[in-house]
C-alpha cells in the first residue's frame, strides 16, 4: 500500500483529470454509479410525510408526473 500526501487542490486536480480521460459514455456510467451509491447514505430529515404536508391526491399524482424520469440504455446494434 502506497501512501501519498498532497494538497486537497493536487489531489481535486488528479481525480479531476483522471474522470476526463474516461470517454463520455463511461463518465455517464460512474456518475450513475455515484448516484446509486448516495441513495444508502443515512439523511438527518427526510420531510414531512406526504398525508402530513396536507397534500390531496391529485396534487401528489401532478408533482409525481413532472419529477420522475426513466433512463434506459439500449444496446448498439451492428447493422
Amino acid at each position: 500500500m502506497e501512501i501519498l500526501f498532497r494538497t486537497k487542490a493536487e489531489s481535486n486536480q488528479l481525480q479531476r483529470e483522471t474522470f476526463l480521460k474516461l470517454s463520455p459514455a463511461k463518465r455517464f456510467e460512474k456518475f450513475l454509479e455515484m448516484m446509486e451509491a448516495f441513495e444508502v447514505f443515512p439523511v438527518k430529515n427526510r420531510g414531512k410525510r406526504k398525508e402530513e404536508r396536507g397534500e390531496r391526491k391529485e396534487e401528489r399524482e401532478k408533482r409525481k408526473d413532472k419529477s420522475n424520469f426513466i433512463i434506459q440504455i439500449k444496446e448498439q446494434c451492428d447493422r
